[in-house]
């Protein structure tokens, strides 16, 4: 690029002799907002002569018109012509110039000016019209101006300023201006020199701002690149590549107040897809949002939209809350020491405290299948150790047991005369039980059930399970217990008392504090359920409280539409219901503000003029409403004859400092008043009222009793003042 010189003295002040510095052009010389570009000295400042080249001699000057070139006198006939530098045009678009000049004692072929076009060898392929400065001798500026096509092919053009076989006494010209807008919106100087926005690489050393619009019309171009700008009132910034597939040319990124957001576009400009949103406030980026999951290197990244780091266990002291189970082909549990004579095992305990365990011991493996037998130990209801009822020698088979083992194949029971029973005996605590099988696989079992018997005849329940074609366990389909004798089914059941003429009733029975619920269900996921809540009964009817819960499509708990508190019988909705189609007012929708004050002055009422007595502050509601009740009592010190006592309610607001309203003027009218002889003491009320709106909601008002007497007579006393108001 060009250097630019500020030589001469003008309206920057002293000239500098030198070229300027960067920071110099930035500052002062970048015009990118105006379709058109000085090409000329101005006002403005000097350009230097870098624009413009000659075989002949001018200089640069500066007079009342600003700068200007001048070219000086011929007496004899001569030939010159001043040629600018290089222009960027578009082949078939418009070239339009103006020139302004002045001569003096011009005589010989009319001044003029024409444009040459050069192709990118910078071969001339036109010489463009000739336009006559017309009228030009005097002490007036002439300007000269045309429009032409730019010829195929072209791609930069030079202006020239030709006076042909003339003589006068000077030439001067100013202020050429070239219309760039075939080739760019907005024509630009930079260090001298202009350049078009396509095929050109740019750099700046200022601030740029692009502020052309960004929209379909931008996106419709036929050349691939990137368009800085406004989509409306958004700064945004396009990029476009005109030779990929169908709706996949267009991208953008968008500001507004809080967010900068990326934007996948169609090639219609009618469809916009966010892939990208970053939230701040302030310099603080808060969010970073993506419509899409990313990923890293290949890998897709891990989120709370697939993966739940509280359904993982850790690799080492995990505790497991909920059932374990391994489902798939040949499955496999390992228990793997580090080295022999370590024992390995699976503990089975009741709130953290031993029962059971089962593997490997810790005997040291010394060779021929030593060691490391198999055991089951028993534990206490302290979880202390009791001992190995049953151990297998891993080297020998053999087996033993420390307590009695009752072992058969087939059990027939004969009897003919006598009773037979089958007994099943074992410990309190321990399933004794009947399976009935198909080929070896369960199908049904009865049997009691392992609850501890604590006395009062609890513990070792009777129940009734079923089981796959599998022989897996399914579940209990009914329980009896044995200390109330009440029966649970836990599968649909029909209760059928038409035969009995009784009425149908269905229990759900359950300790305090737990919840007994009816639930309904679709493919076993729950949706919704009506019960009696877990809420503890302390007395006085409290607990146990009726709830109506909804859940998800996952049959996850999500709140609970309906309550009704069992001690106060109060039902609470936790969604405003619907009458019809009418929604009811509450506090959520409808919300008064109700307040009260009193007190205030009650020295002697002004004559006339009206005094605030008391005044109470009062935040506007969200619908700018409020109702003013007032009352105060008139006591009187002396006699009055036709005396009226007038009161107002008004509201000022505390921001402008104003009167926004006043209410209706209420009036008492005083005369002799006697009570056995005593023509003083009470004299009547005054209940003034108002009512207004268009208050500003949250914004803090004053609620006023204003009153006078119309007489000076009295005194007279304002008592026992009072206010009250609500507002919404």
């Amino acid at each position: 690029m060009a250097n630019l010189n500020y030589r001469g003295n003008g309206a920057w002040g002293t000239g500098l002799g030198r070229p300027l510095t960067s920071a110099e052009i930035d500052t002062n010389m970048y015009q990118l907002n105006t379709t058109s570009q000085n090409k000329m000295p101005n006002s403005s400042g000097e350009l230097g002569t870098y624009f413009w080249t000659s075989t002949d001699s001018f200089s640069v000057n500066n007079g009342g018109v600003g700068l200007y070139f001048n070219v000086a006198a011929r007496a004899s006939a001569a030939t010159v012509t001043f040629t600018s530098g290089n222009i960027p045009v578009t082949a078939g678009g418009p070239f339009t110039a103006a020139i302004d000049a002045l001569v003096g004692s011009y005589a010989g072929t009319p001044l003029y000016v024409d444009v040459q076009y050069y192709d990118n060898n910078g071969t001339l392929i036109q010489d463009g019209a000739n336009h006559d400065f017309v009228g030009i001798n005097g002490s007036t500026y002439v300007t000269a101006a045309f429009t032409e096509t730019v010829p195929a092919n072209a791609t930069q053009a030079q202006i020239r300023l030709v006076a042909t076989n003339a003589t006068w006494s000077f030439i001067r010209w100013r202020r050429v201006k070239v219309s760039l807008t075939e080739t760019f919106n907005t024509a630009f100087n930079t260090d001298g020199s202009l350049y078009p926005l396509t095929g050109q690489d740019w750099s700046w050393s200022n601030r740029h701002v692009f502020n052309g619009g960004v929209n379909n019309s931008v996106a419709a171009g036929t050349v691939s690149g990137v368009s800085p700008g406004r989509n409306g009132t958004l700064p945004d910034l396009l990029w476009k590549k005109v030779d990929a597939p169908a709706d996949q040319k267009l991208w953008d990124a968008q500001q507004s107040d809080t967010q900068l957001t990326f934007r996948a576009i169609n090639d219609a400009w009618s469809t916009t897809s966010n892939w990208l949103t970053v939230t701040r406030s302030g310099a603080t980026v808060n969010a970073i949002a993506t419509t899409v999951r990313p990923t890293f290197n290949g890998n897709t990244a891990w989120d709370a939209g697939n993966f739940n780091p509280t359904l993982y266990a850790a690799l080492a002291s995990a505790t497991f809350t909920g059932a374990v189970s391994l489902s798939y082909a040949s499955p496999a549990l390992t228990l793997n020491s580090a080295a022999a004579g370590q024992q390995r095992s699976i503990n089975i305990n009741t709130n953290g405290s031993g029962r059971w365990q089962f593997g490997a011991t810790s005997g040291a493996e010394g060779g021929s299948n030593a060691g490391s037998d198999f055991f089951v130990a028993r534990y206490s209801d302290a979880g202390a150790f009791i001992d190995s009822p049953f151990i297998i020698n891993r080297a020998t088979a053999a087996a033993s047991f420390t307590g009695t083992v009752t072992a058969g194949n087939n059990i027939q029971v004969n009897g003919t005369t006598a009773d037979r029973f089958v007994s099943i005996s074992a410990n309190a605590g321990q399933i004794r039980g009947l399976n009935f099988q198909t080929a070896g696989s369960a199908r049904w079992q009865i049997s009691v059930g392992n609850v501890a018997e604590g006395g009062s005849n609890a513990g070792s329940n009777l129940n009734f399970a079923r089981y796959s074609d599998a022989g897996a366990f399914i579940e209990n389909v009914l329980s009896f217990n044995r200390a109330s004798g009440s029966g649970t089914v836990y599968r649909p059941f029909v209760v059928d008392t038409n035969t009995a003429a009784v009425d149908s009733t269905i229990s759900l029975n359950g300790a305090a504090a737990k919840n007994k619920v009816l639930y309904l269900q679709t493919n076993g996921l729950s949706r919704w359920s009506v019960a009696s809540d877990n809420s503890a009964e302390g007395g006085s009817n409290a607990g146990s409280n009726f709830a109506i819960t909804r859940y998800s499509d996952a049959g996850s708990g999500v709140d609970n539409p309906f309550i009704i508190n069992r001690s106060t019988g109060v039902a609470t909705l936790s969604k405003r219901p619907v009458f019809g189609i009418y929604s009811p007012w509450d506090n959520g929708n409808l919300n008064p503000f109700i307040g009260a004050a009193g007190g205030g002055d009650e020295s002697d009422l002004a004559v006339n003029v009206f005094q605030s007595r008391l005044v109470a502050n009062y935040t506007a509601g969200a619908n700018g409403i409020v109702m003013v009740f007032a009352n105060l009592h008139i006591e009187i010190g002396s006699a009055p004859s036709g005396v009226d006592v007038l009161a107002r309610i008004s509201v000022y607001d505390t921001v402008s400092a104003s009167v926004v309203a006043t209410g209706f003027q209420t009036v008492v009218t005083l005369g002799p008043w006697v009570n056995g002889g005593n023509t003083t003491g009470s004299a009547g009320n005054v209940t003034p009222w108002l009512a207004t709106g268009g208050l500003v909601t949250g914004r803090l008002y004053q609620i006023r009793i204003e009153c006078m007497k119309n007489q000076p007579v009295g005194p007279i006393y304002p008592r026992t003042m009072n206010l009250s108001w609500f507002g919404y």
